[in-house]
């Protein structure tokens, strides 16, 4: 019985991932958190513990999970407002937990618990209020703004990674951080942010969004994307793990195929908020401004 290659592998659990996520992005609401509490969070969470454990960082499973599943909560419920009454409860059960633990606790412990809840909580559940937006006025999920606002950041964010991947192959000759990734170049970065800005005027063009504000978020979520990517490969060189994990062929762990995601969601998010819809601090300078 013969096997697929590495290549089709790579090519068949990269279409798959993709029809999945597109469509529980289509539906968004509980499907999409769902996606993300029982698929994401499980499976990245065994990962982040691999990680740690081959520095010996033993974290509070417990506050981990807790505080982690508050965040999707929270940003289910439309409660983003009230996120930093997760952080500062979060912080403080992880020295408490910690304190009473049979096993006594390293500094490298408390800094991982809460690694694992802004890394695999706080920051993915935007991508649940990036979603959310818009889905109190309408039940109709194809009429919803969340829906066009996350596809925008995911097209990003693929375009920027896509052709990063086989430009840097084609053309790198400089590497990027030789340090951290040694297989990232300088070519294919600026080949990745280029196209992932005129992929994010299309978009926008497409979607009925404002081109001038998606070419802006291209150059914004190209770069972040790029930091999100070396920031996992950061971690992985720290632990001496090649792949976070092996769930899906060609791609390694679910960190390893999300690591470019985690931050652009939030960073999405705060800038649509702030700079299309006009709200949070954004809106409260311009009140300043006008009294």
């Amino acid at each position: 019985m013969s096997h697929p290659s590495p290549k089709n592998a790579r090519v068949v659990s990269g279409v798959s991932i993709g029809a999945v996520v597109a469509g529980a992005t289509l539906l968004g609401g509980w499907i999409w958190t769902l996606l993300l509490v029982f698929v994401f969070y499980p499976i990245a969470y065994k990962e982040m513990l691999s990680l740690m454990a081959a520095k010996d960082i033993h974290p509070s499973r417990v506050t981990a999970t807790l505080f982690s599943i508050l965040f999707y909560v929270f940003a289910f419920l439309g409660w983003e407002r009230h996120f930093q009454v997760i952080v500062t409860m979060g912080i403080i059960f992880t020295f408490a937990w910690l304190l009473f633990r049979k096993t006594p606790a390293s500094i490298c412990d408390i800094g991982g618990t809460i690694l694992m809840f802004f890394y695999l909580g706080f920051l993915p559940a935007h991508f649940i209020v990036l979603r959310q937006i818009g889905s109190h006025v309408t039940s109709n999920f194809l009429l919803q703004p969340g829906l066009r606002y996350l596809f925008l950041i995911l097209f990003i964010v693929s375009a920027s990674d896509v052709l990063a991947y086989y430009a840097g192959k084609r053309f790198g000759k400089n590497l990027l951080s030789p340090q951290i990734s040694p297989k990232k170049t300088i070519e294919g970065a600026a080949a990745g942010a280029l196209f992932a800005i005129i992929i994010a005027i299309f978009a926008s063009i497409l979607f009925g969004f404002p081109w001038v504000h998606g070419a802006i978020l291209g150059v914004i979520i190209a770069f972040i994307a790029q930091i999100g990517d070396l920031s996992e490969s950061l971690l992985k060189r720290d632990a001496g793990i090649k792949d976070s994990g092996n769930v899906f062929p060609g791609h390694g762990g679910i960190l390893d195929r999300t690591d470019s995601y985690i931050f652009s969601g939030a960073v999405g998010y705060y800038y649509i908020l702030w700079f299309v819809l006009h709200q949070g601090i954004a809106k409260e300078i311009m009140e300043f401004l006008h009294r």
